[in-house]
């Protein structure tokens, strides 16, 4: 394939396919991007496609057909942490990865909002998948200060709990470790 002006402008260069480093994460709300003609544009750059919980009111045919076409593009594929926290908080965890696999996806992200994990737990969470065949993202804060012992308060954070926390996911076999996006935004903002 010939990138337009690489042949004359001197422009950095990615990484190939599994990367390791600057991968990039799409999040696609209610999985229509895989259709998408500036996915199908992009698929070379991205590296994995993620969806928020609004996926479980979307049909699950059209889910499959998504991923299908992600996996085709060799793009990886994330159901969003909520619905696996809703699993761990019903103990369907088994029956929920069983699902996850039929549908194509291969990444789940272990993070502990609702269900309220310990570290400890969150640690044997992902060895578990692991064990089951499946990329992990550890993620670390709360989507609200009070649940989360990363931070004191809204505007503030413990980095070195932040660091150690995402570190020992490392440790266990986590692929990837995310901070909350929440967290992200009340420091730093929207944009």
């Amino acid at each position: 394939m010939k990138r337009l002006m690489h042949d004359i402008l001197e422009l950095p260069q990615r990484a190939e396919k599994p990367r390791k480093k600057g991968v990039t994460m799409v999040i696609d709300i209610a999985w229509f991007g895989a259709t998408s003609p500036l996915v199908a544009a992009y698929k070379d750059y991205i590296d994995c496609a993620k969806s928020t919980a609004r996926c479980l009111w979307v049909d699950e045919d059209l889910i499959r057909r998504n991923v299908q076409t992600y996996r085709d593009w060799g793009i990886d594929v994330q159901i969003g942490g909520i619905p696996y926290e809703i699993a761990v908080l019903q103990g369907k965890q088994k029956q929920y990865m069983e699902r996850a696999r039929a549908l194509g996806t291969n990444i789940v992200e272990v993070e502990s909002h609702a269900a309220g994990l310990s570290l400890k737990q969150m640690k044997d969470e992902v060895q578990s998948l692991k064990k089951e065949g499946f990329k992990v993202v550890g993620e670390v804060g709360a989507k609200w200060a009070d649940l989360d012992e990363t931070r004191p308060n809204r505007d503030a954070v413990h980095v070195e709990k932040v660091v150690e926390k995402m570190l020992q996911l490392l440790e266990v076999g986590a692929d990837h470790v995310i901070w909350e996006g929440m967290v992200v935004r009340a420091l730093l903002g929207n944009r």
